[in-house]
């Protein structure tokens, strides 16, 4: 009897350990388990915050206020065209630099900032810090001390940074500034020139392909009107420019906001000077000329074989009354500007002359007639192939210097889908220095600089972006 007990005591207690040692090893496996998803989050973690360093642009470390510019994969060509804005670039060295930006010091000067991959930084200097994956040099050694220890909102998360950033290949090389720290001008041609080009940026980026295409990006609360993106136009021979604007009236408004009050001042004088050149008092610029912009307006002006100059307008306006009004004007302006006198020498005795000055209105030739569904009418000097010659349907409007240019544009339903265009530098130049010398002047926009004689430009808004490209033609 108590044989059978005692191997019952044994066979529990066997059976007992059996099941510990299951619960052991199954627990163990467990622990193993969880030992190795941690060792694992903590390896993936480390290798995330690893590629998260590394991925990081160096606008992540620079204070969002106090950055003026940023050069991304800057070259010395880059900096050399951007000295004219900063000169401290032109004492700069950026071999084997990632990125430089531009501190503003309050001091009246922009401090540079190297940024170089710690693969590629040079040895080691007291006026250098290591900020993630970049080694940060500078010649003040406070501002980059101040700027290690910043702690405020970085560049890298604001809105307009981002914006511009977004779309951009990794390590290509782009501009980012700020409007503010463009340095004034007092030069009208180049006030115009920056209203056309920035408008209402609040930053703009700049980034020219391998094939020469110019890329600015454009950023404001405030943008031109959406427009379809097409193809930039192709020039042919004797082009000289051709300009598409999607709404003339907000590029008007947009360009007058940029510019000084003299600014502005001068530039309405100039424009209403020429429009007196040409029709004298009778037509004036806010009243005459602006309307007929407010909508999508095609300008164009060639040269052709003989040399004449022929310039065209083609638009639409809501009021058609209006346009009927302002075609009269112009046209009654176009009147009092063509001679409309003769000149005849008398002669007595063989000896003595005199001369007599008479009206003569058969100097002056006039025409209205229909075509189609156009009414068209023309006033020029006789035996003259320039003069006025327009054509009006349901508010859309021609003008032209020549019956041939009007003809031509009456079968062409072309409307500006976008703002675009392109220009022939040499042979406009000689005609602004001749008819708008206030708008010539040299060029000081450094995206700018390297262009072409002959180059098309194409416009697209989008939202509070703006991007203009510009090619060689």
């Amino acid at each position: 009897m108590q044989e059978t007990q005692s191997g019952r005591g044994v066979g529990v207690r066997a059976a007992t350990l059996k099941v510990m040692k299951r619960y052991l090893h199954g627990t163990g496996v467990l622990f193993l388990a969880i030992a190795g998803s941690a060792l694992l989050v903590l390896v993936v973690s480390q290798l995330t915050n690893m590629l998260t360093v590394f991925d990081r642009p160096a606008a992540a470390y620079l204070p969002a206020e106090s950055t003026l510019a940023v050069f991304h994969r800057p070259s010395q060509e880059t900096l050399d065209a951007y000295a004219i804005w900063f000169p401290a670039l032109s004492e700069t060295n950026v071999e084997d630099a990632d990125a430089l930006a531009l501190i503003d010091t309050k001091a009246e000067r922009l401090t540079p900032l190297l940024f170089s991959r710690l693969e590629d930084a040079q040895q080691e200097s007291e006026e250098s810090v290591v900020m993630g994956a970049y080694r940060v040099s500078s010649s003040e050694k406070e501002i980059l001390n101040w700027v290690y220890t910043f702690t405020g909102t970085k560049l890298a998360h604001t809105k307009e940074y981002g914006s511009l950033r977004d779309g951009r290949r990794r390590g290509s090389s782009w501009v980012f500034v700020k409007r503010e720290a463009v340095p004034a001008t007092t030069s009208l041609s180049q006030g115009l020139l920056q209203g056309l080009v920035f408008q209402n940026a609040d930053v703009f980026g700049f980034e020219q392909d391998e094939s020469g295409v110019h890329s600015i990006t454009i950023f404001g609360e405030k943008t031109t009107p959406e427009g379809k993106a097409t193809p930039l136009p192709q020039t042919l021979s004797g082009n000289v420019v051709l300009l598409h604007l999607l709404r003339g009236e907000h590029v008007w408004q947009n360009l007058q906001g940029q510019l000084s009050d003299e600014g502005r001042i001068i530039f309405s004088g100039v424009l209403q000077q020429l429009l007196h050149k040409g029709f004298g008092d009778v037509v004036s610029m806010e009243y005459d000329m602006l309307p007929l912009i407010q909508n999508s307006v095609t300008f164009s002006l060639q040269r052709n074989s003989s040399g004449t100059l022929l310039a065209t307008v083609r638009g639409h306006v809501d009021d058609q009354q209006n346009l009927e009004h302002i075609t009269e004007r112009l046209h009654e302006g176009m009147r009092l500007k063509l001679p409309t006198t003769a000149v005849k020498t008398y002669v007595f005795d063989s000896r003595f002359a005199t001369r007599n000055i008479r009206s003569d209105k058969s100097a002056l030739t006039e025409e209205l007639y229909i075509e189609g569904d156009w009414h068209i009418r023309s006033t020029r000097a006789v035996d003259e192939e320039t003069g006025l010659f327009t054509a009006l349907h349901k508010g859309v409007f021609i003008i032209a210097n020549t019956q041939d240019q009007l003809m031509l544009l009456l079968e062409d339903e072309e409307v500006a889908m976008n703002t675009s265009g392109w220009m022939d530098i040499n042979t406009l130049s000689p005609l602004l220095r001749e008819h708008l010398p206030a708008f010539v002047g040299e060029t000081s926009l450094p995206m700018l600089k390297d262009l072409p004689a002959r180059f098309g430009w194409s416009v697209e808004g989008k939202g509070p972006l703006i991007f203009i490209r510009i090619r060689p033609n």
